[in-house]
Parts: C-alpha cells; structure tokens; sequence
C-alpha cells in the first residue's frame, strides 16, 4: 500500500490510503483538507495524473487524538478535456478509524465527486462532511449525474495492525 511506513502499536491507528486517478482530466490537483483527529504521517500527494494511484499515510495516537484517524481529503480536476462540456469537478474521501482500544470498532468511508463549486476554499463546511461520515459505513459511492465525476472507497483491517483505505475517482461520458 503506502510507500511510507508509519510505526504501529496499541496506543495508534495508522490508516494506509491509496487513490486511484481514472478521471478523464489530465491530472489531480490537492484542493483542500481537514484533519478532526490525527494527521499525516507524510503530506497528501499535490497532484497525480490520469491512471496514476497516489499513496497517503493518516495517523491517530494517544492521547491527543482521542478519535483515532479521522480526516477529509478534497481532489480537483476536470471531467474532460477541452470540449463543451468540461466542468472543474472535486472528489472528497472522507475517512475514520477509531484507536484500537476505543468503543467504537467501525472503520467508516464517505466521498463524494461533483462540481467543485461546492467546495469553495476556506468555506468548505467540514462540520456536513463529518456528520455525513459519522453516519457512513465501510464502503461507499457517489455519482453526479451533471458532471459524470464518480468516487468510490473502501475501508477495512489491513496487515501489521494498520487500517487498508482505498479510494478510485472516476468521470464517466455525459
């Protein structure tokens, strides 16, 4: 999965992403992010090209992120290039893996895709996106029929005590 290797232990959860880029726009640029608890253990790549997957490592640990790996990743590009109907589209993965001695044992994965206007820089309501998730399930998928962008996720146990989020973001013909 991630080529950075976060240590692992009782008092953390290390969740592994991976997204994949099969949107029709030459590249994937970072748009916007937000961390409710924990961080990056390396910074979420800026950009990947068209059929490239871009790898990313979010860490939780005691005792400051007491809801263990919860995070907000934002993507733009286009959904085709130079004809009539290009649109600048965004797609969101949202993600949250409770510490491993937590209450709470539900992996949890949201997203969406869509024209990015809705997720003006510095006025992205995380609070709707956080609600959405903390209702949301180990795997999800979002269509927008308007611009044809298409997200898709999965999150669940992974190897060595680490939490497998992977992610493809597609645009479909309109």
């Amino acid at each position: 999965m991630a080529h950075v290797q976060a240590p692992v232990g009782k008092d953390k959860v290390v969740v592994n992403g991976s997204m994949l880029n099969s949107a029709s726009g030459p590249q994937m640029k970072l748009h916007a992010y937000h961390n409710w608890s924990g961080s990056p253990y390396a910074l979420f790549p800026d950009k990947f090209a068209k059929g490239d997957a871009s790898e990313f490592v979010h860490k939780g640990e005691k005792p400051t992120d007491i809801l263990g790996s919860k995070g907000v990743v934002v993507y733009a590009g286009t959904n085709q290039s130079g004809t009539p109907d290009t649109f600048d589209c965004a797609w969101l993965l949202a993600w949250s893996a409770p510490l491993p001695d937590s209450n709470e044992h539900n992996y949890k994965v949201y997203v969406e895709a869509g024209d990015i206007k809705k997720y003006p820089i510095g006025d992205i309501v995380w609070s709707d996106i956080q609600d959405k998730l903390d209702k949301a399930s180990a795997t999800c998928h979002c269509k927008d029929e308007y611009t044809g962008c298409e997200a898709f996720a999965t999150i669940k146990d992974g190897s060595k005590n680490a939490v497998d989020l992977s992610a493809r973001f597609v645009v479909n013909p309109i």
